[in-house]
């Protein structure tokens, strides 16, 4: 970035108070002297704010922070700090290099660094509603085998693993007695490769992979099994579908399967968990994907 001020810092084109350097990050003096000791970390490759810095540099400028205000508090007589950072013009952000300011503090030093609030306008439940997201907290599970008195549930499962993109509208439930989606579920248990792993919760089954020989959207030839799973919707994000993919893959291996196949959307976020998992395509259009796992 030619004009951005702090890349010609870290260039070396406009001189600087270096505190602290390192490979991927660098922290100088704020030239404002708005108060005594203020520090601004910088990465010393380009990112307008937060909302863009990849995870790696976004790591290395808060060690480096942390590594600077270990310093103030050990080293200089400091007390604590506080650290500040506007990302986006709308938070106030001046300079569009992403930043983080440092203010040392001493106890009563007269220094009034917290924002001057005006009250929240909304109800906390409401703001709660509205933020909440999803856990990233992988729920230990418990993963079995399918008991045939649950097979029913297929049905439910199926519905559930029907990719509906985003702003669309659900599917009518009785599209899964359609003839290409009732060969998901239909007697199932009769054929030599159908198995299904299913996670509980508390009694509960959440969510279920299975596998066939079927002549379904993911048929690649006779021998290899056809892969599903579902999950139901507040269980989805916490990791299950992760621990029902890889106990089916580790199932199929063990009777000696060569490899499973699947299909699915190509908008659908599953495609990463897939291939994290083996799956690589061997077949495409512009909407969808069938892959393959070797095992």
């Amino acid at each position: 970035m030619n004009e951005c001020i702090f890349c010609k810092i870290v260039a070396g084109e406009i001189p600087s108070m270096k505190i602290y350097e390192d490979d991927l990050t660098l922290a100088f003096l704020d030239v404002a002297k708005d108060v005594d000791g203020h520090i601004l970390v910088i990465p010393k490759k380009h990112c307008k704010n937060i909302l863009d810095c990849d995870a790696e540099d976004l790591h290395a400028v808060m060690q480096t922070v942390k590594k600077v205000s270990l310093h103030l508090t050990e080293n200089c007589g400091y007390d604590g700090v506080n650290l500040l950072n506007a990302s986006d013009e709308s938070a106030g952000q001046s300079v569009p290099h992403f930043h983080i300011h440092i203010i040392p503090r001493k106890q009563e030093d007269g220094i009034d660094a917290w924002p001057g609030f005006t009250g929240a306008q909304e109800e906390l439940e409401v703001m709660f509603r509205k933020l909440k997201m999803p856990s990233a907290i992988v729920k230990p599970m418990i993963i079995r085998p399918m008991e045939s008195s649950e097979y029913p549930l297929l049905k439910t499962f199926l519905y559930e693993a029907l990719f509906v993109p985003e702003g669309a509208e659900p599917f009518p439930k009785d599209i899964i007695y359609k003839p290409e989606l009732v060969i998901y579920y239909k007697d199932f248990g009769t054929g030599r490769a159908d198995r299904c792993l299913v996670a509980e919760d508390d009694g509960k089954v959440v969510g279920a992979a299975w596998t066939r020989l079927m002549h379904d959207y993911g048929y690649v030839d006779d021998e290899t099994p056809s892969f599903a799973i579902s999950l139901l919707p507040e269980y989805r994000g916490q990791g299950i579908g992760t621990q029902l993919l890889k106990g089916m893959l580790d199932l199929m291996k063990s009777e000696g399967y060569a490899q499973v196949s699947l299909s699915v959307q190509k908008a659908n976020k599953a495609v990463n968990m897939y291939v994290k998992a083996g799956f690589q395509p061997v077949w495409e259009d512009d909407e969808e994907y069938v892959m393959v796992c070797r095992l």
